[in-house]
C-alpha cells in the first residue's frame, strides 16, 4: 500500500514538472522583451531568448588609419527586415550592437566627407561575437554636388529645359550650367568646398537665384525653385548694337528687365548675332521694359522702352563706348567668420608683375571697398585687420572695365598658438627688404593663412601650431622660395618667432651715382682723385680714380639705400658726401669741390726760449699747432738771414730739444710748417749759451749774491757784538 502511494506521488511530481517546463518555454518564446527608457539603441521587432549575438564595429579613415568619431551607423536583419535606428557614435569610433539573433545583418556606416560603406555580417550561433573594422574612404576634392529641382509656382509641375547656372559666389564667374530633364531635375556636380550662387531661368518665367555652401568633399545639397510664370505676349523690341565707330558688335549681351514688376526681374537674356542684332519678343502690353546691353571692354548701356499694344514693334540702337585703359575694378567685401561686416579693414591691391601697390584703402561701415583704376593684368588682393588672420587672393582683370567681386571672411587670431613673422630680403643685398612679397603658411597640406610683406619687408602668419611648417614666398622678378621642413617642435605655445628668407634671382642694383671732382677755386677738373664707397652693410670699397674730366660713375647700386663716398687726392683736403638711391634705376649726381691744403688764416708761433742765457747748451723749443700739416722743419743759425735746417718732425710733434749748441754763442731759431702745396714760417726767437771761460756770470748768480747780502745785514743788526770777521768765520 505504501509502495503504491509512493509511486503515485512520484508520477504526479514528474507530470507537474513537465507541465511547468512546457509553459515556461511557450511564455519565453512569445513574450515581448521590454527595454527601459533611455536605452541607447532601438531593438529589432522580434527578439527571443536566443538573441545573444553581437557585432563590435570600429570605424577608421582608410588612408591615415585614424579613428573616426561621430559616424552614423545602422544595422538591418536581412532575414526579417528588422533594423536598429541609425546611431551616431560619440567621441570614440566604437559601437557595439548586442542581442542579435542568428542570421545575416547589413551594417551601413557613413560620415560627412566620406563615402558610405555597407558590410554584411553573419551571426552563426547564439552568443556569436563578431568584430567589424570599417575603413571609410574620404571624398576627394571636387566631389560636392547640388541637386536642383525646378517647378512651376502656379501648377507645381516640373519645368523641363530650364537653364541652371552655378557661379562662384566670391567673383561671379560661371562654373557649371545645364538644363533640367523632364522631371525638372538637374545635378550640378564636381563642386569644391565653398559658396556658390545657383540661378534658375527659363523663357517666360521670372528667373531666381539662391546661394549655397558646400561644407565638405562629397557634400550633397538640395535646392528647389518655384519659378513665377511670365507668359509671352505679342510685343517685341528689335535691338541693334554697334560700337562708337558704328561697327556692328556680335556677342554683346542683352538682358531684359520688367520695369513694371516688383524688383525689376530679368525675364530673358541673349547675345547678339553676327550682325549685332537680337529680337526681344513676347513682351507684355502696357509694361515698361529695361534693355541692358554689355560687352567685355565696353561700358554698359541701358534704355527704357514701352510696349503700347499687341504686336507693338519697337527699335533700339546702342552705340557702346569702349572702356579706356586702367578702368578695371574689384568690388571687395570683408566680413568676419559669421558674416558680419568688418569696417576699417586695410585693403591692398598689388600688381603681380611689377610688385607695385596700385590701390589701397579701408573698408567702409558695410565692409566694402572698391579698388578702381586697374589695368588688364594679374593682381594680389590683400586684406588686413587687427585681431584677424590676413587673407590674400589672386585675381585677373581680363579687359578694360572688367568688374570683379571678392568676399573675404576673416577668422580671429588664436593667441594661444604660434605667430611667425617672416622677413624677406635679397640674397644679393641682404640689408635690403623685398617689399610686396606674397607669403603662404601651410601645415598638413592646408593653407592656414596668406600675407604680404608690403613695404615693411615682413609678413605675419597666425594660428600656427608647433609641428612642421611649409613656407612659400613668391615675388615678381625673383625665384620662388619653398621650404617644407621648418621644424617648430621646439617652441612652446603661445610664442612668437622670426624667420628670414633670402630670395635669389631678381635684377641686380640698377641705380648709379655720377661723381665729378673739381678744384674749388678754379673749378678745374681733378684727375686721379681716389673714390671710396661705403655700402649699406658698412663695407668700404675702393671704386677707382677719376678720369681726365674728373669723372667716375658708381654703378649697380640698389634702391632704397644710402651710399657714402670719400674723395682724396694729394695736396687737397679730402671730402665725404652721401647719396640716397630712391628706386631702381635712380640716377644721382654728386659734385666735389676740393680745397687745396693751405695755411691761410693760420699763425705758427715759436714760444720764447728760456732761460736766456742757457747754461747747458740743450735748447728746448715749443710751438703752436696747425691744420693740414705734413711736417715741421726746425731751422737754426747765428744770423737770422742765414739759418740752416736742423731737423724735420711729424705733424703731431710740437716740441724739439736741440742738443749741444756751442757755448758762448747766440743762435736764432725758426719753425717752418709744410704740406704738399704750401709752407708757413713762425716768428724768429734767439738765445745765448753760457761760456764758463769768458768770466761771464752764470745766469742766476747775481740773485744769489743779493740774497746773501740781505741776510748778512740782518744778522749784523741783530748781533752787534759779533764781528764781521767772526760772522764770516762762522759761515
Amino acid at each position: 500500500m505504501n509502495n503504491s502511494k509512493y509511486k503515485y506521488k512520484k508520477t504526479l511530481v514528474l507530470l507537474t514538472m513537465c507541465i511547468f517546463l512546457c509553459t515556461a518555454t511557450i511564455l519565453l518564446t512569445h513574450m515581448p522583451i521590454w527595454i527601459r527608457d533611455g536605452a541607447n539603441q532601438d531593438l529589432p521587432d522580434q527578439i527571443n531568448a536566443s538573441d545573444t549575438g553581437y557585432i563590435e564595429v570600429r570605424v577608421y579613415d582608410s588612408e591615415s588609419g585614424v579613428p573616426l568619431s561621430y559616424t552614423t551607423i545602422s544595422i538591418t536583419n536581412e532575414t526579417w527586415g528588422g533594423s536598429y535606428t541609425d546611431f551616431e557614435t560619440p567621441s570614440s569610433n566604437f559601437k557595439n550592437f548586442t542581442r542579435l539573433s542568428v542570421g545575416w545583418y547589413t551594417i551601413n556606416v557613413s560620415k560627412a566627407g566620406y563615402k558610405m560603406q555597407s558590410n554584411d555580417n553573419l551571426i552563426n550561433w547564439e552568443g556569436d561575437d563578431d568584430y567589424l573594422n570599417v575603413y571609410l574612404e574620404a571624398w576627394g576634392p571636387g566631389t560636392g554636388y547640388i541637386e536642383v529641382r525646378i517647378l512651376d509656382s502656379d501648377t507645381t509641375n516640373p519645368i523641363s529645359n530650364a537653364l541652371v547656372e552655378v557661379s562662384f559666389m566670391d567673383n561671379g564667374s560661371l562654373y557649371d550650367s545645364g538644363y533640367t530633364d523632364g522631371s525638372g531635375f538637374y545635378n550640378a556636380t564636381g563642386l569644391d568646398i565653398g559658396w556658390y550662387t545657383v540661378t534658375a531661368s527659363k523663357d517666360h518665367y521670372f528667373s531666381d537665384s539662391k546661394d549655397n555652401y558646400i561644407n565638405w568633399n562629397g557634400d550633397d545639397d538640395y535646392l528647389d525653385f518655384d519659378l513665377v510664370p511670365n507668359p509671352p505676349v505679342p510685343g517685341y523690341i528689335e535691338v541693334t548694337v554697334r560700337d562708337n565707330s558704328s561697327n556692328l558688335l556680335s556677342n554683346a549681351y542683352v538682358t531684359v528687365q520688367n520695369d513694371s514688376a516688383p524688383g525689376n526681374p530679368v525675364v530673358m537674356s541673349e547675345y547678339t548675332n553676327i550682325n549685332g542684332f537680337y529680337n526681344v519678343t513676347g513682351l507684355s502690353v502696357g509694361h515698361w521694359w529695361i534693355i541692358n546691353v554689355s560687352k567685355n571692354g565696353y561700358k554698359t548701356q541701358s534704355k527704357l522702352d514701352y510696349i503700347n499694344w499687341e504686336g507693338d514693334d519697337d527699335y533700339l540702337n546702342f552705340n557702346l563706348v569702349p572702356w579706356g585703359p586702367n578702368t578695371g575694378y574689384d568690388e571687395i567685401v570683408v566680413a568676419n567668420a559669421s558674416g558680419s561686416p568688418l569696417s576699417n579693414a586695410v585693403v591692398f591691391v598689388i600688381d603681380k608683375d611689377s610688385a607695385e601697390t596700385v590701390s589701397q584703402g579701408y573698408t567702409d561701415i558695410s565692409g566694402f571697398y572698391n579698388a578702381t583704376g586697374l589695368a588688364i593684368g594679374d593682381y594680389y588682393i590683400c586684406v588686413f585687420k587687427n585681431g584677424y588672420v590676413t587673407r590674400v587672393v589672386e585675381n585677373k582683370i581680363n579687359w578694360n572695365g572688367d568688374d570683379d567681386y571678392h568676399y573675404f571672411f576673416l577668422s580671429k587670431i588664436d593667441d594661444e598658438q604660434l605667430k611667425v613673422r617672416v622677413f624677406v630680403k635679397r640674397q644679393s643685398a641682404k640689408w635690403l627688404s623685398v617689399p610686396n612679397s606674397y607669403v603662404k603658411f601651410i601645415q598638413s597640406g592646408t593653407s592656414l593663412c596668406q600675407s604680404n610683406t608690403l613695404q615693411n619687408g615682413y609678413a605675419d602668419g597666425y594660428n600656427i601650431d608647433n609641428t612642421t611648417l611649409t613656407l612659400e614666398v613668391r615675388r615678381a622678378g625673383y625665384n620662388t622660395y619653398i621650404n617644407s621642413s621648418i621644424d617648430l617642435s621646439g617652441y612652446n605655445m603661445p610664442a612668437s618667432l622670426d624667420l628670414y628668407v633670402y630670395l635669389t634671382g631678381g635684377t641686380p642694383g640698377t641705380g648709379y651715382i655720377e661723381v665729378i671732382v673739381r678744384e674749388s677755386s678754379t673749378s678745374q677738373n681733378l684727375e686721379n682723385a681716389s673714390i671710396r664707397v661705403q655700402f649699406p652693410n658698412g663695407t668700404w670699397f675702393d671704386w677707382g680714380k677719376t678720369d681726365t674730366n674728373g669723372f667716375v660713375n658708381i654703378t649697380d647700386l640698389y634702391e632704397e639705400s644710402w651710399y657714402i663716398m670719400n674723395v682724396t687726392i694729394d695736396g687737397y683736403i679730402s671730402q665725404q658726401e652721401s647719396q640716397y638711391i630712391n628706386w631702381a634705376g635712380d640716377d644721382d649726381y654728386e659734385y666735389f669741390f676740393l680745397n687745396k691744403i693751405s695755411f691761410t688764416s693760420q699763425t705758427l708761433t715759436l714760444q720764447s726760449i728760456t732761460p736766456d742765457p742757457d747754461p747747458t747748451g740743450d735748447i728746448n723749443l715749443d710751438w703752436s699747432s696747425l691744420y693740414w700739416v705734413e711736417n715741421y722743419k726746425i731751422y737754426r743759425g747765428t744770423d737770422p738771414g742765414s739759418m740752416e735746417l736742423v731737423a724735420s718732425v711729424s705733424s703731431s710733434t710740437l716740441a724739439y730739444l736741440d742738443i749741444g749748441v756751442a757755448p758762448g754763442s747766440t743762435v736764432y731759431y725758426q719753425i717752418i710748417a709744410t704740406n704738399g702745396t704750401d709752407t708757413l714760417a713762425s716768428n724768429i726767437e734767439s738765445i745765448s749759451v753760457y761760456d764758463p771761460t769768458s768770466g761771464q756770470t752764470i745766469p742766476g748768480f747775481e740773485i744769489i749774491f743779493i740774497i746773501v747780502a740781505i741776510l748778512l745785514s740782518i744778522v749784523i743788526k741783530r748781533r752787534k757784538k759779533i764781528s764781521v770777521k767772526s760772522f764770516f768765520k762762522n759761515l
